[in-house]
């Protein structure tokens, strides 16, 4: 198969976007195919908040949570509810207390409900609270009494009596989000006493929360900013599209390179998709800014090729080498004894890669499938007074 004549006679790099450009609708499609199929595994994309991936495994604190987790292997996991009452001294408060206790108990998955109603009494193993040593008190009395007797109960209730915790213990591969909605269905019913959801599980089910708001929030933010930076600079929407969609399109290669590889988001990569469409956007600019001086009014076809594809290859390097900086940067992640920070490190350097790559490939073809920038297109205004030109 021969070289078509419009990029026969270009050297190296250009003669690879020339042939991209003679047919660009072909790549077009490949491109289009790629993109969906990332799409598609993004929706695989997880968010996982390990608050001791902050760390190094070699640490003290990391060290410490492991012996935690070999020694109380089973509370690993556990959910833990926070009730608050006006007092739990009130007797219909205090039974229902026991009958939430009760229902806990029943609720699918769960192995141990550990509560101020569970302690077991001095001497026996029956229920302390409900026991004959304390029958004859009033409820303020007997917890007063368990409290002032029990370092442990003392933990459980607040010296007012008016909060108090109970742990919930989830069977072997039963914790996890599925277990706190069944927790909390069941705690619903009660009304004598205020229930949340407390613990370290539930601070890393917030954080995910507010993590995914953040990206919901914040990437498409970046994305919309970035539109009406190029529309006021280029003011056609033909080359906003061509500026934007690689961007776009780079990010969704990342986020499905993610679902794919089975990498979760974290905490620490919270920034990652807006800082990638970023840069992937700049140089997306300077790539059509170089097809706007490559173009004079000529409407040759062939020519018109030949000058886009010279354009983006001597774009590339430029492009390339402000990539390579921040994929340094992100190497530099990759010292710190921290696996959040590790994972930062060469997702990022993946991330840098393939928004470069849909820089490189998709604006040249979207330039060549759109007709822009138009043959003796001028340079903008105000992309001028921003950016002078080198030669004046």
């Amino acid at each position: 198969m021969t070289t078509p004549p419009a990029a026969s006679d270009l050297p190296g790099v250009a003669r690879l976007f020339g042939r991209l450009l003679v047919r660009p609708l072909l790549p077009a499609l490949v491109l289009l195919v790629v993109t969906v199929l990332a799409l598609w595994q993004a929706t695989r994309l997880q968010v996982a908040v390990d608050l001791s991936g902050l760390i190094g495994p070699q640490t003290e604190g990391a060290r410490a949570i492991t012996t935690y987790e070999e020694r109380f292997s089973p509370l690993r996991a556990e959910e833990v509810l926070l009730l608050r009452a006006p007092s739990f001294a009130d007797a219909q408060v205090l039974a229902a207390f026991e009958d939430l206790i009760l229902e806990l108990q029943f609720v699918d998955g769960v192995e141990q409900v550990i509560s101020l109603a569970g302690l077991p009494a001095p001497g026996r193993a029956g229920a302390w609270l409900t026991g004959p040593e304390l029958a004859d008190l009033s409820p303020e009395e007997r917890l007063h009494t368990m409290r002032d007797t029990d370092p442990l109960a003392a933990q459980l209730i607040s010296p007012d009596l008016t909060a108090t915790v109970i742990v919930v213990v989830p069977a072997e591969g039963q914790g996890g989000d599925a277990l706190a909605q069944r927790v909390v269905q069941a705690a619903a019913p009660f009304q004598a006493f205020r229930v949340s959801m407390v613990g370290l599980l539930a601070v890393q089910r917030a954080i995910a929360a507010e993590l995914i708001r953040d990206l919901e929030v914040l990437t498409p933010s970046a994305v919309v900013l970035c539109l009406l930076v190029s529309l006021l600079l280029f003011r056609t929407w033909r080359a906003v599209a061509v500026i934007a969609l690689p961007p776009i399109a780079g990010v969704a290669w990342f986020f499905g390179w993610m679902g794919a590889a089975g990498i979760a988001i974290d905490p620490v990569m919270g920034a990652l998709p807006v800082l990638l469409i970023v840069l992937a956007f700049s140089d997306a600019i300077h790539v059509y800014h170089a097809g706007i001086h490559a173009l004079d009014g000529s409407e040759d076809a062939g020519l018109r090729v030949r000058r886009l594809a010279r354009a983006t290859a001597e774009t590339a390097p430029a492009a390339v080498l402000t990539s390579l900086t921040t994929i340094i940067a992100f190497a530099s992640l990759s010292l710190p004894d921290s696996p959040s920070l590790n994972t930062m490190s060469y997702t990022g350097v993946v991330g840098m890669v393939l928004c470069l790559t849909s820089v490189l490939l998709m604006t040249p073809v979207l330039m060549a499938v759109l007709g822009v920038p138009r043959p003796g297109t001028r340079e903008p205004r105000l992309f001028a007074a921003v950016v002078p030109p080198a030669l004046r």
